[in-house]
């Protein structure tokens, strides 16, 4: 068990040392070469780290290598921006990313991995960009694991930039305009051409102009606002020369109704997201049997124009999605058959008419090429494309000629958040040299107990296989020689190896081959136990064994010896004749035992035990056993310097087989103890045989011949005195393995506990306050610094952990600057950590509780002072990795809440007949702002974030300067408002009758009107959807807002427009193509009046769109709404006379109706 041990010990070091050695192999070879090597660029520039912290596994994630340098305020200075927005590009290591930018006026963005590339710039100026790039890959654990940071500074210097695709449109054409650069505000286009909306793009926006059939030829001036950029652009209409067609008349099914209330109002509303990609697809295979434009007479009268395609479709075939969009109707109407329509986003849509069947539903996505019914014979199949409700030509579209498809211009551009959030470089195809470490365990030594397992089997046919080993000889010591004495019967010889002669008196000493082995020597050797000595262990202790009684004398039974005595002369006993079986009386209670050779005789009984050495295990309670002749002679061959007495060597005198008695032998009691005392020696050789067997050796065959005469044993004092010596018990011998055997594992567990503290003392100091987590909070964009944390760093997972504890400031931090809004932002980086904010006022109420997160939607209801607590804590449930740092960092900081209602001029510059608006953030007392000024108004009205006032402007107001005083909250503001003249025109007559008739002027309104106009507005209706005009066909205006009318001035007078001596229009007279169109609903409102005025009024409507603005319409001839309805944009109103009167008010001014249904009135774009 001791050498097991002792093995198994040696193999667990020889690990250990091959574990540790290769560990340390790997741990300096592991350099930075293994860390992520890609750069990361801004702007085409790569970026220096600014500082980093990197682990690096060298065996699994048991040891790792660290490479850290701490962050700094060094700035890389990248240059200045004139062209393109730099361009954040990470390599594909990055898993996660942290960004931060800080524009010229002190604000900060911060963004992760998903937003790198979605900040916008508003302003030019100095900017700096810190970047924090980190890997962490659980699909490859070998990888490492840690961030790099990143810090820069440039300049933007980019100017707004306004580009056409085409700076000459033909009629039926789309006209794309970009608008690119630093902008600080929403675009808005007025033109006469069509409503224009706009998109964000990655450079800034892009709006696309209808240029329908019958637009007119010539240069169109095209009015671009956003922001403080105003700018007028030209294009250049060319006329188109489209053919004519005789087309015959078709029956009037009905159906226009149902038309206009399905279709109508899709033209002003839908998606502001551009859907479609690349050119258009025709919808069908077959021929186009009428295009665009084309002029249809029907009996020689002009019927109208083509406004989309006509294909010859053939019966049965599929109708197919022109390009990507969302399904905004599909159904069947009586006018057109099966209809279509798909919104393709930005005001485009496709209008297919005419199928018989139709496969997909509102609401449903197509892409291009998506079947969408199949075509009919009831009906032909048109296709129209329209942006709002203008048409344009689809065939440009199908041709990729058209602005829908043009490229983007290479401008100054802005990173917007409808942008590909980020930019990849693609994963390397080698591998990042990242270190592996891959050790190969060496087999476990298997040591053979062979000879142990030999030594204790019980071999019943044959001795072990003689392993040879070289012993220590004993001094010879001289001995006469003995004759053998002869017997009377032929008796086999003894098994042991002793003769049954009486040795001579003067032997003869043999020559001893030479070992040809050398192993450890021992002071003792002893021979293998041979056959007829385990056949004797054999028997129970209690058997007595019989024996042939000797001629002349009983030999006295000799003890065993355990161990090879001491070379020291013994008086030899007496010759003893030849035994006879006859003459050996038996003991009738003891059964008989097989016949075994008698031992030699021994002068003295008593054991004798040696001492044991080093080398060899202890032999002191273990019995030789007895060898056969053959066995003895081979021991006396390979022995050096064997001690010999006759013809029997000493090892084998000294070892007795079993028990013998006299012949004389008679007494119960002494044959009851002596019977006794073998059985204990017999049980204590049944012990220790494996011990004696590991340590025997075997000596080769012996020579043919005579077995030479052994000397005589020699004994000395001292070994007579061990072999008085008790000898172990089994309970003392399994005892004393154990304590052995404890020994070693407590060695085994102390050396480890050693090893394991060290380890943990070394952890320990690693965790340096440098691993303690950088949390940054800002407050109102105020960046405030701890007042105490408590962090427990990983020493050993967490099992184990250092702590770090300070209590920086005991009370809380006084913020300087005093917080001006009533929803604060508190940022706490990084996000990950689970918060909890309390805040408290002056009279120690709670405010809040809860987290940062849910702060976000709190209000402050009043000014004052409050104290805040913040605690930011990071544990083990919310850590993916349990050997994260955890604890807790605490922000105690006092504020004061002086919150000043934003007061901005949204319209700084507006021209004569528009709207100026004044927004008013939220107010602490929620009482209502008031405005005083040269300008009418309305009141303050309820908008989205606080109050909103609409100023009209008058057509004759004075232009210049005009000072604004707006009062809320108890502050006081004043602002500038710009007003610029308008261009009107005006028309000379030579008499009266030549006045265009109606005319309603500004003072001319009905009593039922004018007792509307000073009503109390309601809330914003025009929201959603804005202003379309009331007329889905083109109309002529005989008489234009602003326009004056003179009778009877002379020529020279007639080139100059003086505004005064005659008649201005604060409306517009609109004359329909054809009489009795219908008219829509413009904007979603409530209907106030809806009657038949009599007179030049005729059927009047008024509608309330909400904040003071009214439409009011004279002339109709019927009505299709009743006073008190609500209506929705594109609802039908009702049906025109030849001549109808459109007004709007606010208050009671008028203002420029054009202006608004065009969208280019930019005042109630803010509500």
């Amino acid at each position: 068990m001791r050498k097991l041990l002792l093995w198994l010990v040696m193999v667990a070091v020889m690990i250990a040392a091959i574990l540790g050695g290769t560990a340390a192999f790997l741990y300096s070879r592991t350099g930075t070469d293994a860390l992520p090597q890609e750069a990361v660029t801004f702007g085409e520039q790569t970026l220096e780290p600014n500082g980093w912290s990197w682990v690096i596994p060298v065996l699994g994630d048991k040891v790792n290598k660290t490479y850290e340098s701490p962050t700094n305020l060094t700035v890389q200075k990248l240059g200045t921006f004139t062209d393109t927005v730099p361009q954040l590009v990470l390599p594909d290591w990055v898993t996660a990313a942290e960004l931060q930018i800080t524009a010229p006026d002190g604000t900060v963005w911060t963004g992760a991995l998903a937003d790198c590339n979605t900040y916008t710039y508003t302003q030019n100026g100095d900017y700096q960009i810190i970047v924090t790039a980190h890997h962490s890959s659980a699909d490859n654990p070998g990888d490492p694991v840690g961030w790099y940071a990143y810090r820069a500074g440039y300049t933007m210097a980019m100017n707004p930039k306004v580009t056409l695709s085409t700076e000459r449109a033909p009629q039926g054409s789309i006209v794309a305009v970009q608008l690119s650069g630093i902008l600080d505000g929403e675009p808005s286009l007025e033109t006469d051409l069509g409503t224009v909306w706009f998109r964000k793009t990655a450079s800034g926006y892009m709006g696309y102009i209808p240029v329908t059939y019958n637009a007119e030829g010539g240069d169109h001036t095209l009015h671009l606002t956003c922001g403080s950029l105003e700018k007028d652009i030209t294009l250049t209409v060319t006329r188109t020369m489209y053919d004519t067609v005789t087309v015959t008349a078709e029956e009037d099914t009905g159906g226009g109704e149902e038309f206009r209330n399905a279709i109508w109002p899709l033209y002003t509303t839908g998606s502001s997201a551009k859907l479609w990609n690349g050119r258009f697809e025709a919808p069908s295979a077959g021929a186009v049997a009428m295009e665009y434009g084309v002029t249809q007479m029907v009996d020689g009268q002009r019927s109208g124009q083509a406004t989309g395609l006509t294909y010859a479709a053939a019966d049965g075939e599929t109708v197919t999605a022109p390009q990507a969009g969302n399904v905004v109707f599909a159904g069947t109407l009586t006018l057109t058959g099966g209809t279509v329509v798909i919104d393709h986003g930005c005001g485009v849509k496709s209008y297919l008419y005419g199928l018989e069947t139709v496969g997909v539903e509102r609401g449903q996505s197509v892409s291009a090429g998506d079947p969408l019914g199949t075509a009919g014979t009831a009906h032909s199949l048109i296709y129209e494309l329209r942006i709002g409700s203008k048409s344009t030509d689809p065939q440009t579209a199908l041709d990729g000629n058209s602005g829908l498809s043009a490229p983007p211009v290479s401008l100054p551009v802005s990173v917007s958040r409808s942008s590909p959030p980020c930019t990849r470089l693609p994963r390397p195809a080698v591998p990042l040299p990242f270190c592996r470490a891959s050790i190969k365990v060496p087999k476990r030594v298997s040591v053979s107990m062979e000879e142990d397992k030999k030594s204790t089997a019980v071999q019943p046919e044959e001795a072990p296989k003689p392993k040879p080993r070289r012993r220590k000889a004993a001094s010879p010591q001289p001995a006469a020689d003995t004759p053998p004495a002869p017997t009377d019967s032929a008796e086999p010889p003894a098994a042991d190896g002793q003769s049954t002669k009486k040795p001579a008196a003067s032997p003869k000493k043999p020559r001893a081959k030479k070992n040809t082995k050398t192993t450890k020597t021992t002071n003792t050797a002893k021979p293998k136990t041979p056959k007829a000595a385990k056949t004797a262990k054999k028997a129970p202790a209690d058997e007595t064994q019989e024996r042939k009684a000797p001629a002349q004398e009983s030999p006295v039974p000799a003890a065993p010896e355990l161990a090879e005595p001491k070379s020291e002369s013994k008086p030899e006993p007496p010759e003893t004749p030849a035994r006879e079986d006859a003459a050996a009386p038996t003991v009738p209670d003891v059964p008989s035992a097989p016949e075994l050779p008698e031992p030699a005789e021994r002068a003295e009984p008593a054991v004798t035990e040696p001492e044991p050495t080093a080398d060899a295990p202890a032999a002191d309670d273990t019995p030789a056993a007895e060898a056969p002749p053959e066995a003895a002679a081979a021991d006396t061959a390979v022995t050096d310097t064997p001690e010999q007495t006759g013809d029997v060597p000493a090892e084998d005198a000294a070892e007795p087989s079993g028990l013998v008695f006299s012949d004389d032998l008679a007494n119960d009691k002494a044959l009851a103890a002596e019977a006794a005392r073998m059985a204990n020696i017999s049980r204590t050789a049944q012990l220790s045989i494996a011990q004696i067997m590991a340590g025997l050796e075997e000596n080769p065959a012996p020579s043919a011949g005579p077995a030479p005469v052994p000397e005589a044993p020699q004994h000395d004092s001292a070994a007579d005195d061990e072999d008085d010596e008790p000898q172990d018990t089994i309970p003392q011998a399994l005892g004393r393995g154990v304590f052995g055997m404890f020994k070693w594992l407590l060695l085994v567990v102390l050396f480890v506990l050693i090893i394991a503290g060290g380890g943990v003392a070394w952890l320990y100091r690693s965790a340096t306050p440098d691993m303690l987590p950088e949390v940054k909070v800002t407050f109102d964009g105020q960046e405030l610094a701890p007042t105490a944390y408590k962090w427990h760093v990983p020493v050993v997972g967490s099992f184990f952990r250092r702590t770090y504890a300070e209590t920086l400031n005991s009370s809380p931090v006084v913020l300087e600057d005093a917080i001006s809004d009533a929803s604060p932002d508190i940022i706490v980086t990084p996000s990950d950590y689970s918060t909890q904010l309390t805040i408290t006022d002056a009279d120690r109420g709670t405010v809040y509780e809860g987290s940062v997160t849910g702060f976000r939607s709190y209000l402050f209801a009043e000014n004052g002072t409050f104290d805040a607590k913040l605690v930011v804590t990071a544990s083990d449930s919310a850590a993916e990795d349990r050997s994260s740092v955890t604890g807790t960092e605490t922000w105690q900081f006092r504020f004061t809440v002086s919150i000043k209602p934003s007061v901005t001029l949204c319209t700084p510059t507006v021209q004569q007949g528009s709207v100026a608006a004044v927004r008013v953030g939220s107010t602490m007392s929620r009482t209502e702002p008031t405005l005083t000024g040269p300008l009418e108004s309305t009141g303050f009205v309820r908008a989205a974030n606080g109050w909103i006032c609409y100023l009209p402007i008058p057509w004759n107001a004075e232009t210049g300067n005009t000072e604004l005083t707006v009062t809320a909250d108890g502050y006081t503001e004043t602002l500038t408002l710009s007003v610029r003249a308008a261009s009107y025109s005006y028309k000379d007559y030579s008499a009266k009758s030549q006045l265009t008739s109606p005319y309603i002027g500004a003072d001319d309104a009905p009593d039922a009107v004018r007792r509307l106009l000073t009503t109390d507005g309601g809330e914003i209706q025009w929201a959603v959807g804005g202003f379309v005009q009331p007329f889905l066909d083109s109309f002529d205006t005989p008489l234009l807002y602003g326009m004056t009318e003179y009778v009877g001035r002379s020529y020279s007078e007639r080139s100059t427009n003086y505004g005064y001596g005659g008649r201005t229009s604060t409306n517009v007279v609109i004359k329909p193509k054809k009489s009795k169109d219908s008219m829509i609903v413009p904007a979603s409102g409530h209907v106030l009046l809806a009657e038949d005025l009599g007179g030049s009024y005729g059927y009047t409507v008024v509608i309330d769109h909400g904040a003071g603005l009214r439409s009011i319409f004279y002339g109709l001839t019927a009505l299709d709404v009743e006073a008190g309805d609500d209506v929705k944009q594109g609802q039908l109103l009702g049906t025109s006379g030849r001549t109808v009167v459109a007004e709007l008010r606010i208050g009671t001014v008028p203002i420029n109706p054009l202006l608004v249904w065009r969208g280019q009135c930019d005042g109630l774009k803010y509500f």
